[in-house]
């Protein structure tokens, strides 16, 4: 029996088996097949889980034979559907064991590992399927493009918004910045929340492209109707290394990720919380320290 080993089990020890072996994946086979099944449910907003009890394969991740398998039909009453409470990998994963364990329990006593094998599952349009590959520190980071796409979703009260949905699914989120020495340096999102209500007409776009032989200070407007503005020098691509860091120079526009409050709020007010587009960021760590209020955090990267 294997249960998210993640790696393959040998074709030796398959082969010598008795009965080759069974695994339990939680997702509805032949979907988000991968390392990563229950964080690609959330990412890819599924209202739909369950549990696949699978024969084990030593070519292919996850293309057993599917021998049990929780219902695909959402009209189905022992279906598993994902309450809008549910939006961590820990309260999926609470969700997805009671219907694992019933299932493993239920097919030995069954004894669906004796062949012939009988498939059980079922026959989705391949079009609608995701893969769950094991989350990598790339897919954390946010990268221009990334910060792009969230910039310019639609806030919607029945859809929790990308950034939130991402940070509660794989992170916790980081992106790339340099301080005033000069130094590159990863902050790392350590608790966000959405503000319902902005309108991208009284907030600043996430990121900005300056020309550094502008002198003139765009960033800051100081008239009352204005939202305050703190922005950090903002990277993309890979994080250098520490010799690099303050020697090589970036083969990129110069960039601003743009902190912000609402006009008439004042920072204690907000308990040093910052905003980032439609969110709400309330602490973040500076890689090698510990979680601050996000101005506290930023201070030695504000641009003044």
């Amino acid at each position: 029996m294997e249960l998210s080993f993640g790696l393959f089990v040998p074709k030796r020890i398959l082969m010598a088996a008795k009965y080759r072996g069974l695994n339990l994946h939680p997702s509805l086979l032949p979907d988000l097949r991968g390392g990563a099944p229950l964080q690609y449910t959330l990412l890819c907003e599924r209202e739909l889980t369950g549990v696949s009890l699978q024969t084990l394969d030593y070519r292919y991740f996850d293309r057993g034979i599917v021998l049990a398998q929780s219902p695909s039909d959402p009209a189905d009453p022992s279906a598993l559907r994902i309450p809008p409470t549910c939006t961590t990998v820990a309260a999926l994963k609470e969700l997805v064991t009671p219907a694992a364990t019933r299932m493993l329990v239920a097919g030995l006593r069954a004894g669906v590992y004796l062949p012939p094998y009988e498939p059980k599952g079922w026959n989705p349009d391949p079009k609608t399927l995701a893969h769950a590959p094991k989350v990598t520190p790339h897919d954390k980071q946010l990268t221009l493009s990334r910060f792009r796409e969230i910039d310019q979703e639609t806030s919607s009260a029945e859809r929790r918004g990308t950034l939130v949905r991402r940070q509660d699914a794989i992170g916790p989120l980081w992106f790339l910045s340099r301080d005033a020495q000069g130094q590159q340096k990863r902050i790392i999102i350590d608790a966000v929340e959405e503000a319902p209500g902005l309108s991208p007409a009284n907030r600043p776009s996430m990121v900005t492209i300056v020309d550094p032989e502008d002198t003139t200070n765009k960033n800051h407007d100081d008239s009352a109707s204005s939202p305050k503005l703190y922005p950090i020098p903002f990277e993309d691509g890979e994080p250098q290394t520490y010799s690099e860091s303050t020697t090589k120079p970036l083969d990129q526009p110069n960039m601003h990720l743009n902190f912000w409050y609402p006009a008439g709020h004042a920072a204690k007010e907000e308990k040093y919380a910052l905003y980032l587009g439609n969110y709400r960021v309330l602490s973040l760590k500076v890689e090698g320290g510990g979680p601050k209020p996000t101005l506290h955090a930023l201070l030695g990267f504000i641009i003044k």
